[in-house]
């Protein structure tokens, strides 16, 4: 019986040696199996990171050290290996990034957050600079504390290249380098919020160049683009590094003046660029004087918001330019009082227009050999709906502004063609209507087409009118002026130059074009004969036109001197007070009827 016993307890000790045997093996087995699926998964992860060539993998310990670097990571950083195990990762940093964060405190944000995602400027070993796109991932163990980080780092220069190039080129203008109306907008909003929360004061200054046109039809395309790039130059040597210079239209510039401590150090700012501006500009082998007429508006003074400040500093602009000279204007309240006036003035031109509520009036030119009239200048009479009179030049200004100019001229010549059948039909002495020639006439396509239709309409010879052109519109379109007046000359039309010697004068330039007449401008004639200057401009152009072989037509004679003066250096013809102011058409067949169409007796030149 103890002989079993004992016997059990020796099999049941050899089953439990047996087990734990059995159970020891097993786990040797898992471990040295876990250990080679280990060793496997490392190698496989070894070789894994360094397949990724194009992809920097960093694994760091807790405080930043370097733990692991990939072949990625010595492509793109060209460190090898061993150059930088156990270094904190910050060596690759730039100065203004750390700087801004240190490893320490962006490790931080990535482990409190769970991941970290920033894009970056870095520095390779040779010391050149590439944009990362990085992702900084903490490494949490089994109980979910921190073992590590690991950072991936792409090298995405080309693409941070490319978008700075696609911004630059939406912000900025591309002749001049300048910021473009887009950058200015945003920065003209950005200052206003800037200025709004900190009460601060700011101006903007409007530019447009003075004769850009002309300089730009004349000296070519490339002469202008070398204007402008001159000037963008010059107007950022004026302005601090705190304001804005921006190219907003074709010759328009435009300047932040920021931080002003008085509304004064605008005005300074703008006599400065017209300064600086009113030099000579080297183009090639040209030099040019061009300038600027500078338009000031001032936050918040004249208003709180950008529109209305833009639409002050283009009014005040406009202003400046109006005034003929080298000038800056202040907005002011009643700058803009007198434009509202105007749009309302030129809304009730257009009502005007539509019911042909406008009158012609006509003005003799005298012949002064024969005392005849032999021609008659027809002027443009308008009266506002309220009976406000409104003087030519403002009408045709607003007409020429809103483009209405073209309707109007269309409805002069026509009435002027009416006009001229009738008092043929009257049998009135012969004479010829001058019609002035707008700017926009000579650009519109169907202009000549349109002539050629009233002329046939009222069966009117071509040589009974007469078109004046400005001086201006000669030299600053001249391709497209001479086209015109050579197919208006050829079917037989006068051509005239108005408002000659007003300071576009080019003498040179009247035996090249298809003229019959020259206009001295009465502003000269007014000067006569008490100015040597003006004497000797207005002797100077008789002997050249004559010789020509023009005819030569003085403006505004208001005095028996003038009329002297001109008598004696041959002028063929004049018109002005001292014979007759303009008068209606009846008025003026009534005059020519009677035989009284001056009340100025030739005989008082003897006296």
């Amino acid at each position: 019986m103890r002989d079993n016993t004992e016997r059990r307890l020796a099999e049941e000790s050899l089953e439990r040696a047996n087990q734990e045997l059995q159970r020891r093996i097993a786990e040797e087995t898992a471990r040295r199996s876990a250990e080679a699926s280990l060793t496997h998964a490392l190698a496989d992860f070894q070789m894994l990171m360094d397949s990724m060539t194009d992809c920097a993998i960093v694994l760091l310990d807790k405080t930043g050290g370097i733990v692991d670097w990939n072949r990625g990571a010595e492509n793109i950083l060209q460190f090898r290996r061993d150059e930088v195990m156990g270094r904190h990762l910050d060596f690759i940093h730039t100065p203004e990034d750390l700087e801004r964060q240190s490893l320490q405190d962006e490790l931080q944000c990535a482990r409190l957050k769970g991941r970290s995602v920033e894009d970056k400027w870095l520095v390779r070993k040779n010391g050149e600079r590439f944009f990362s796109s990085g992702i900084l991932q903490p490494m949490l163990d089994e109980a979910g504390q921190l073992r590590g980080f690991a950072e991936i780092m792409r090298d995405i220069t080309k693409r941070k290249l490319a978008e700075e190039e696609a911004n630059y080129l939406a912000n900025h203008d591309l002749l001049t380098g300048l910021p473009n109306r887009a950058s200015f907008s945003t920065r003209l909003h950005h200052e206003l919020a800037r200025a709004k929360r900190y009460e601060k004061t700011f101006a903007i200054q409007l530019l447009d160049l003075n004769r850009f046109k002309f300089i730009n039809d004349t000296l070519g395309h490339q002469a202008g683009d070398l204007l402008l790039q001159q000037v963008a130059a010059r107007l950022s040597s004026c302005v601090r590094e705190t304001d804005m210079v921006a190219r907003v239209g074709g010759d328009e510039f435009v300047v932040i003046q920021t931080d002003l401590r008085t509304v004064g150090e605008a005005g300074l700012l703008a006599k400065k660029i017209i300064k600086e501006l009113s030099q000579p500009f080297k183009l090639e082998d040209s030099e040019v004087y061009s300038g600027a007429s500078i338009g000031i508006t001032i936050f918040p003074r004249d208003a709180d918001n950008a529109s209305q400040l833009l639409k002050n500093a283009d009014i005040a602009m406009y202003r400046a330019k109006s005034l003929k000279h080298q000038q800056y204007e202040y907005f002011t309240e009643e700058l803009g009082a007198k434009v509202e006036e105007r749009k309302i003035l030129e809304d009730k031109l257009r009502i005007s227009i539509a019911t042909e509520g406008m009158e012609i009036y006509y003005q003799p030119q005298i012949d002064l050999k024969s005392w005849q009239i032999t021609s008659v200048e027809a002027l443009l009479r308008w009266k506002s709906p309220d009976m406000q009179v409104v003087s030519v030049s403002d009408l045709v200004g607003m007409a020429e502004e809103n483009g209405s100019i073209v309707q109007i001229s269309k409805w002069v010549l026509q009435a002027v063609c009416h006009q001229v059948k009738q008092w043929r039909e009257s049998s009135l002495p012969s004479f010829h209507v001058a019609v002035n020639l707008s700017p926009l006439q000579v650009r519109d396509p169907n202009f000549l087409e349109f002539v050629r239709k009233i002329f046939d309409e009222y069966g009117i010879q071509p040589g009974w009118i007469e078109m004046e052109i400005t001086e201006r519109l000669l030299l600053e379109n001249m391709t497209e002026s001479v086209s015109v007046l050579e197919q208006l000359k050829s079917m037989g039309v006068l051509i005239s130059v108005d408002d000659f010697g007003t300071g576009y004068s080019a003498l040179g330039y009247l035996r090249d074009y298809p003229i019959d007449i020259i206009k001295i401008d009465k502003s000269l004639i007014e000067n006569l004969p008490n100015s040597r200057e003006v004497v000797a401009i207005v002797s100077g152009i008789l002997g050249v036109v004559n010789n020509l072989g023009l005819k030569v037509i003085a403006e505004g004679v208001e005095t028996i001197e003038q009329l002297a003066f001109l008598k004696a250096h041959e002028c063929t013809g004049a018109q002005g007070y001292l014979f007759q102011p303009a008068v209606s058409a009846d008025e003026l067949a009534r005059l020519m009827k009677d035989g009284h169409w001056s009340h100025m007796n030739p005989g008082d030149l003897a006296h």
